[in-house]
Formats: C-alpha cells, sequence, structure tokens
C-alpha cells in the first residue's frame, strides 16, 4: 500500500483497525501538521467509509464533531482524513481503575447530551453509543469531548419534510449490545430515544465501571441478545443505579419513557446534571480524574500535570433554628479559628479530627448571633527560609539569595468542605455539649426516602403511561384489523354484485337471442304464407300496372228527353256506367 495520501499526507504507524479498514497517524509534508487517516479497501461489498464521510460533511459545524480535511477514491482504497484526537472514554476509564468519580461524570454528560442533540438535529441517529466512540480532544481542545464514528449512522426523518420513519419490528441488532436498548434489542425499529438510552447506561458504566449484563455466556449470538434484553427489563432503574446519585436513575427512567416519535427533552437533560453539579459547590474547572492520573504521554494522550495539594481556607454557612437554640456547620480538620462578625474567637477541638468527615464527639465553639461564620486554617506559616547559591564569577563570589515562595502567594485550588453536621444545644453547658452526626444521617434518610417515593410515584406513573400506550397501540391495531375484516366485507359485496351484474346481462342476452330464435323460427312458418300474400300483392301490383282494358264504344240512342243532358252525363250514359235511370227527376229537369 501506498504510504502518501493525495501526494500530501504522509502515514505513519496505526493506531486503531475495525471491520472497515484501519486508522494511521499521517504527517503533513509542508506544515509538519498531524491528521488521522482512515483507509478502506475498494473491493468491499458496503463502502462504509465514503458513507461516514458524507455523515462528516452534514455534520461539519460543531465544536464536538471532528473536522473533515479530505475523502476521495484513491487508487484501490477508500480514503478520509479527519482531525486527530485524543484518548477514548473507555482508555482513559482504564487509566483510571475502572472507576471515574460522579464530578467528572457530569461534565462529560453534558457535552454528550450536547453533541447528541447536534446529531439528531441534522436528521440522524447514531445507533452506536459507546466509551469507544467518545473520544477527547488535543492541544487546547484536551478537556472538549468529541464523538466520532458514523459508519452506523440512519436518517429517522425527512431532511424537507420532517416525516419521521415508520415504526417496524423483527429488525437486526445494529450496534453494541451493552449500551443498545431495550427496544433495539427486542428488534424494533430505532430512533432518538434509543441513543438516548444508549447514552444513560454509558454514563452509569463510566461511574461503575461494569454493567450487570456483562459477561453473559450463551451459545450463539441471538440468545445471548436474548439474554442481555431480559436482564435490562427486570433491572430497575434505582438497582441499576445503586450508589450513585439519583439524577442517573431519573435520566435513565425519561429516558425509557419515551415514545417511537417522540423528541427527546435535551434540555431538562442537562438540566439534571447541571444542577446536581452546582448543588455540590462544585466548579466546571474541566479537570477530569485522569488530568491527576501520572502516565506517559502518548499519542492522543492528554499532557501529564503536577498537582499539588494546598490547605485552604475557606467558608461555611451556619444553619440555625427556628428557636435560635441549635445551629449547625460543616466539620473541618482539627486547628482552625472561626472569625464570628468582627471578632475572632478560637475553635479548639478537644478531639483531634483525622478526616474531613469523621465523627465528631466534642467541640468547644465561641457562638454568636451572626449567621455567617468563616472557617480558616489555623496552621502557622513557616518562616520561608533563604537559600543562599554561591555562583563563582570572575575571582569575586557572588552570593545569591532565592527565595521560597509564601504559601500564601500560590494560587489555591477550588476546594469543597464536605463532613458531618454539629448540631450543638446552647442551653447546655460546654462539657455537656455533644455535637452529634445522627441529624444529617436523619436528614440523609428522609431524603433519601422522598428520593425514593418520587421514584416510586414517577416510576407508577410511566408503567401507567406505558400501559395507556400499549392501550392505545391494541386498540390501532384492533382498528386496523376491523378496517381490514371491512375492506374484505365491502369487496367481496362488490364481488358479489359483479357476478350478478354479469348473470344479469347474460340473462339478457339469452331471452334476446331465445327471442330472437323465436322470432326466426316465427317468420319461417309464416314464410309461405307470406310468400303467397306477396304474389298476390305483386300480382295486383302488376295487374293495377297494366292499362285498363279499352271499353267498346256502344251508341245508345238517347230519348228525346236526355238531349239536354251536359256532355258530361251523356259520356257516362253511352259508356255504360250511367244509365238514365240512374238520373233523378229533379236532376233531370235541372239540367234541362
Amino acid at each position: 500500500m501506498d504510504n502518501i495520501v493525495d501526494n500530501k499526507y504522509i502515514l505513519q504507524q496505526k493506531i486503531g483497525q475495525g471491520s472497515f479498514g484501519q486508522i494511521y497517524i499521517a504527517i503533513d509534508k509542508d506544515t509538519g501538521e498531524r491528521y488521522a487517516v482512515k483507509v478502506e479497501d475498494n473491493n468491499v461489498s458496503v463502502p462504509q467509509l465514503l458513507f461516514e464521510a458524507r455523515i462528516y460533511q452534514i455534520m461539519a459545524g460543531s465544536t464536538n464533531i471532528p473536522r473533515l480535511f479530505y475523502q476521495a477514491e484513491d487508487f484501490d482504497r477508500n480514503v478520509i482524513v479527519i482531525e486527530l484526537l485524543g484518548n477514548s472514554l473507555e482508555g482513559l476509564l482504564t487509566k483510571c481503575n475502572r472507576h471515574m468519580s460522579v464530578k467528572t461524570v457530569c461534565m462529560l454528560a453534558e457535552q454528550m447530551i450536547t453533541s447528541v442533540q447536534f446529531f439528531h438535529s441534522k436528521n440522524y441517529i447514531h445507533r452506536d453509543l459507546k466509551p469507544d466512540n467518545f473520544v477527547m480532544g488535543k492541544g487546547n481542545c484536551a478537556n472538549k469531548l468529541y464523538i466520532i464514528d458514523y459508519g452506523l449512522a440512519k436518517r429517522y426523518r425527512d431532511q424537507n419534510t420532517h416525516q419521521h420513519i415508520k415504526f417496524s419490528s423483527g429488525k437486526s441488532l445494529t450496534g453494541t449490545a451493552r449500551y443498545a436498548s431495550i427496544n433495539a434489542l427486542a428488534g424494533y425499529e430505532q430512533s432518538r430515544r434509543d441513543d438516548i438510552e444508549g447514552l444513560a447506561y454509558v454514563l452509569i458504566y463510566l461511574c461503575k465501571g461494569s454493567l450487570p449484563w456483562m459477561g453473559i455466556d450463551a451459545k450463539d449470538r441471538k440468545e445471548k441478545y436474548a439474554k442481555i434484553c431480559e436482564s435490562k427489563r427486570k433491572t430497575s432503574p434505582e438497582v441499576l443505579c445503586q450508589g450513585l446519585p439519583s439524577v442517573f436513575a431519573q435520566f435513565l427512567v425519561m429516558a425509557r419513557g419515551l415514545s417511537f416519535e417522540q423528541e427527546p427533552d435535551y434540555v431538562t437533560y442537562r438540566s439534571l446534571f447541571r444542577n446536581y453539579f452546582i448543588s455540590q459547590n462544585w466548579v466546571y474547572d474541566y479537570q477530569y480524574d485522569w488530568s491527576e492520573v501520572p502516565y506517559s504521554t502518548m499519542d492522543g494522550a492528554v499532557p501529564r500535570r503536577t498537582v499539588h495539594k494546598r490547605r485552604q481556607n475557606y467558608a461555611v454557612n451556619a444553619t440555625f433554628s427556628s428557636d435560635q437554640k441549635y445551629f449547625s456547620v460543616d466539620a473541618v480538620k482539627s486547628g482552625e479559628f472561626a472569625t464570628v462578625g468582627s471578632q475572632e474567637k478560637m475553635i479548639k477541638p478537644q478531639v483531634t479530627l483525622p478526616d474531613v468527615g469523621a465523627p465528631i464527639n466534642t467541640i468547644d465553639m465561641v457562638v454568636a448571633d451572626d449567621k455567617k461564620v468563616t472557617i480558616q486554617d489555623n496552621e502557622p506559616k513557616k518562616a520561608s527560609r533563604s537559600k543562599k547559591r554561591v555562583v563563582k564569577k570572575g575571582t569575586k563570589k557572588v552570593v545569591k539569595k532565592k527565595m521560597k515562595k509564601s504559601q500564601a502567594s500560590r494560587k489555591p485550588l477550588p476546594h469543597q468542605p464536605t463532613a458531618g453536621i454539629i448540631q450543638i444545644d446552647l442551653n447546655k453547658s460546654k462539657e455537656e455539649r455533644k455535637p452529634s452526626v445522627d441529624v444529617k444521617q436523619q436528614q440523609q434518610k428522609v431524603e433519601e426516602e422522598q428520593r425514593r417515593k418520587a421514584m416510586e410515584e414517577e416510576m407508577k406513573r410511566r408503567a401507567a403511561e406505558e400501559e395507556q400506550r400499549k392501550r392505545r397501540l391494541e386498540e390501532e391495531q384492533r382498528k386496523k384489523q376491523q378496517q381490514m375484516i371491512n375492506q374484505s366485507e365491502e369487496r367481496k359485496k362488490s364481488n358479489a354484485a359483479a357476478v350478478r351484474r354479469s348473470s344479469s346481462v347474460e340473462r339478457k342476452h339469452h331471452h334476446h337471442h331465445h327471442h330472437r330464435h323465436q322470432e326466426r323460427n316465427k317468420s319461417v312458418e309464416q314464410q309461405p304464407q307470406q310468400i303467397e300474400k306477396q304474389k298476390e300483392m305483386s300480382t295486383d301490383r302488376y295487374k293495377s300496372s297494366q292499362p285498363s282494358p279499352r271499353i267498346k264504344k256502344r251508341k245508345v240512342a238517347l230519348p228525346e228527353d236526355m238531349t239536354s243532358l251536359n256532355t258530361v252525363d251523356q259520356f257516362l250514359i253511352r259508356r255504360g256506367a250511367m244509365t238514365p235511370q240512374n238520373l233523378s227527376p229533379a236532376k233531370v229537369s235541372k239540367r234541362k
């Protein structure tokens, strides 16, 4: 294989390999900048790399999407050149001893939700969200999270009309079974809800380092997927998130409650983790767990950092009861003093507190009416010693003093005071005052009970919604079946009507044919008579056409009294057509 791409990028060592091909680090021969190059054989049945390049072009513009610099079919291979990124979250989890702090995961969660939201806004779903596909940046972008690997992405709605794809079942799993949603494992068509549920499993995995369904054995892949799906169904969010803040279980409950075409509430998801982050008084310093883990620098690794532990000055608020007899403050390490109002009062613990949050038996504290109590470190500062360094310069000795930086001049790191709650009865003497941490424990129990009840109510509500959704689906299915039955009956009726019409037409045709046959037979029977009649008629016509025989003239002697008749009468009488007797006397007299 040629080790140069586009006559510009020189391939170096291989850093990854997958089903689609290989990943190399490449150097721009002109500028010396490094890039990541993905190479795929051109003779594969389904070219995946060119499709992924198309997704890179569609997703361009987001800060959580790597930049695409080059893509082409180079000789007998498909090649894309993208931005070189850092380690994946899976690799960083291993470097953090298979466990990440809640603070780190909360900072990552907001970036993950934002990147998935942007992906969905471009009308695509990822379908393979897992720690391997979330990577950190490099250099100035080392604290930024990127989402990669779009080979399994799919368009879930039309770009112009935003028409959502149809729900279907019987699908094979696309993605990683460990983080796949329950619906995806059950063979249903994936949508945005499946990406959100998979993201919830990723966050829980980063906090715990494992998931209950990891390591399931089966004889084949189908059986394994079925067992993983059943395990996810049986494992409730509370059990799965046991030992974690309630926001993780809430996020999973909300993800599982989404319908097929419902748009996820990304703003609410981010608010869950942000509000919890703020409630813990954490700072968005983007100092992740691996920032404090010393490991050798490698390609894509976060640069090694040196962490300095320093003692801090910090303030806490005292909480007073309604009767002003009790107040509580966050416990701190031994050796502190309190500033109440404008007066500075010493706090002399009789029992040394080895660690923050350790049980406190007794404490002697000066109390004032002010509710603002400032707790400061009372460790005496050591005088800085000057170090002499002798430098020979010519023949004279030059003494240079290098002063050690004072503790106060160093920039303090953010610190969060955490401890049990101290409760003091002001009516008792100092000897009788015995602060206890039971109040905080009781408060934690109450809060836990409230969270549990809220979670139960939420689960009931989700179950009711799921039941309603199932009933609605059943009702829709029943309506569809009834509609199909009605259509079938209508088709049967129309077919029967068509058959009847056809029979009627045939009967009419048969009757008409029979009538014509009868008429033809009748005409045949009457034909001799008609022939005779026609002969007679033709004979009559012949006779009528012949000239009438001439009448022989006979001279008839007219009587004397008829001589006065007109010529016509005389002619008729002579022809024999009329006799003189036919003339009435009146007529004769008149003619006379």
